[in-house]
């Protein structure tokens, strides 16, 4: 009797100790390189940074250069650009220019208020950007704001290579959800995806850096 009894507690340990190592998205969390030390952005006043990118396919060289101490600008080859602060990974776009269609394409967000930090990565950190978006027409949402997680460690797939990267999951104003694989061992958000209620899935993929 007590040999079955400890028999099934070994299972049940067994089955705890599996399940220990997932973050319920039904796979064990990947290990991924040691992160590296100092802030989110490493970029420097006068240094520019060019990687090769897919977007939906299509390919796009990107140039990111910094405009003033914590802002950064990336132009993009498809027309789009924007600024962004660096003092953390993912926070929303301070500016957009010809970044789709619509009034909405251009704008600038306002009035930033931040709780929390995602950097350095770990699982379970968070933060929470609470913004005005004004548009190129001049329409307001007073209550923009966007909230990420950092929620697990996986393997990204990213224009036919495989990284391993801290999966961060983002909401957004109007029902926008994002999604950032960043790959320590490359320094790159290696892949982002960005479902829309109206438009669907986009998918930026990283190729490759060029400078």
């Amino acid at each position: 009797m007590f040999s079955h009894i400890f028999k099934h507690v070994g299972f049940v340990f067994a089955v705890l100790a599996v399940s220990g190592t997932m973050h319920g998205t039904g796979h064990a969390a990947v290990d991924v390189p040691a992160l590296r030390e100092g802030p989110a952005s490493t970029i420097k006043m006068g240094e520019q940074r060019k990687s090769k990118r897919l977007v939906n396919g299509e390919e796009i060289i990107q140039t990111g250069r910094l405009i003033e101490e914590h802002t950064v600008e990336r132009t993009r080859t498809n027309g789009c650009v924007t600024t962004t602060s660096i003092k953390d990974f993912y926070a929303p776009n301070l500016t957009w220019n010809n970044c789709g269609e619509g009034p909405w394409s251009t704008g600038k967000a306002e009035d930033m208020k931040v709780k929390g930090q995602l950097w350095p990565f770990k699982v379970g950190n968070v933060v929470h950007y609470q913004f005005k978006s004004v548009n190129s027409s001049g329409q307001t949402n007073h209550r923009a704001f966007r909230s990420c997680e950092v929620t697990d460690t996986v393997m990204a797939e990213a224009a036919g290579k495989s990284y391993p990267s801290y999966r961060i999951d983002c909401s957004e104003h109007g029902d926008r959800k994002r999604i950032f694989y960043y790959a320590p061992g490359v320094d790159e958000t290696v892949r982002e995806e960005v479902r829309h209620p109206k438009t669907g899935l986009s998918v930026n993929e990283f190729v490759e850096r060029l400078e």
